[in-house]
């Protein structure tokens, strides 16, 4: 990451070469929520998946591991 600059960042997106500058200080401050949003995204996967395994028999309500997930 250290070589990555928030201007290529952008170019890639389509915007312009200072567009993130006005939504994120830094390029640690984008990362931050790259990283969150991530995450985020990540446990939203986990639950749906233990739902689909919920419904289909395969695990518990009572699973302790089901209830550290949702």
């Amino acid at each position: 990451m250290e070589h990555l600059a928030l201007r290529t960042v952008g170019e890639k997106l389509g915007v312009s070469r200072t567009a993130l500058y006005r939504h994120f200080s830094d390029k640690q401050a984008l990362l931050a929520v790259v990283g969150r949003e991530g995450f985020r995204m990540l446990r939203l996967a986990l639950v749906d998946a233990l739902v689909e395994q919920q419904q289909a028999g395969f695990v518990r309500q009572d699973d302790p591991a089901a209830s550290s997930v949702a």
